[in-house]
């Protein structure tokens, strides 16, 4: 109930700032509940949200926003400089959500209008951009349609459910972050958010929130079990981690498992596509640099490089 008050809120203050169906708006924001409330706002407007990893150099962003025709930047205070070199020249406005010094409260806002817009399954709602595999980045569009079936698709693969508990280090600025946001707020599940990589941080909310889910790339796996000492840590809450990204070593799987009680489940996804396939193998300790089965109405077909299956 309160994230949906902030999102009509902003989502108000965006169309005081001339934001409607289908324009651009970027945003320039950390992992965090301004980064959730930003997204579904621009959402709720029939806008296109183009998410920006806040580890990019200034150059990436200034491209990415060009490219996509942004006319809109959502950031912090403390990334307000950087938006607005970025932006130099480019016509776009800038609004900072977060920071001692907001343009935005949803606090400060006495009504909490509904908006009403028409939006088409069709209708673009996000824009990721892939590194491809020659030049520039591409940019990908994913429609309203793509992303909930994406959601239950992958939710319906693992039995993710509202009584999950699901802790964010990774971007979800990057599709794989992104991918599992979507789908735990499809099933009603709870969000936990970090800026950033932090081993005590990530072992102290497993064992204080009692996570279930943890989505994480093998560095941070590695960290956690091979490179980090530390007192026993009770990780007896987690069902299910999850490693994509780059390839899971022998040796992070194994020890992860053996300091935590865990086996990590190798995913493969793409910017193009979202969630594709997840090894959730009963026979892990064999099977473990698998990236599985395809998800849920995924269909995988391999091809020759003259184009014959």
């Amino acid at each position: 109930g309160t994230l949906d008050l902030m999102v009509r809120s902003l989502s108000s203050f965006l169309i005081s700032r001339g934001i409607g169906h289908g324009d651009k708006v970027a945003i320039l924001l950390p992992n965090s509940l301004e980064f959730i409330t930003s997204f579904f706002s621009v959402a709720s407007l029939g806008a296109v949200s183009l998410p920006l990893n806040v580890a990019y150099k200034a150059e990436e962003i200034r491209f990415y926003v060009s490219d996509s025709r942004v006319k809109l930047l959502i950031t912090e205070e403390r990334l307000k400089s950087i938006a607005e070199k970025v932006t130099d020249g480019l016509g776009i406005s800038i609004i900072v959500v977060r920071g001692d010094k907001k343009g935005w409260s949803y606090l400060d806002s006495n009504k909490h209008p509904y908006i009403k817009v028409l939006i088409q399954p069709s209708d673009d709602a996000l824009y990721l951009y892939s590194t491809g595999s020659t030049g520039r980045p591409k940019r990908v569009a994913r429609t309203h349609f793509n992303l909930t079936a994406l959601a239950d698709n992958h939710t319906q693969t693992v039995g993710l459910t509202d009584k999950d508990r699901v802790l964010f280090t990774v971007p979800l600025a990057h599709t794989y972050g992104f991918g599992n946001f979507i789908s735990a707020v499809k099933v009603g599940a709870s969000i936990y958010v970090l800026e950033r990589f932090n081993r005590n941080k990530v072992a102290d909310l497993i064992e204080r929130e009692s996570i279930t889910i943890f989505p994480a790339v093998p560095f941070m796996l590695n960290v956690m079990a091979v490179t980090y000492s530390s007192k026993p840590r009770d990780f007896s809450s987690l069902k299910l981690v999850i490693s994509a990204g780059a390839p899971l070593s022998r040796q992070t799987f194994f020890k992860f498992h053996e300091r935590f009680g865990v086996y990590p489940r190798q995913l493969y996804g793409s910017t193009e596509t979202g969630v594709i396939s997840i090894n959730l193998s009963q026979d892990i300790e064999n099977n473990f640099d698998s990236v599985g089965l395809p998800v849920k109405n995924v269909e995988v077909k391999i091809f020759r490089e003259d184009g014959n299956e």
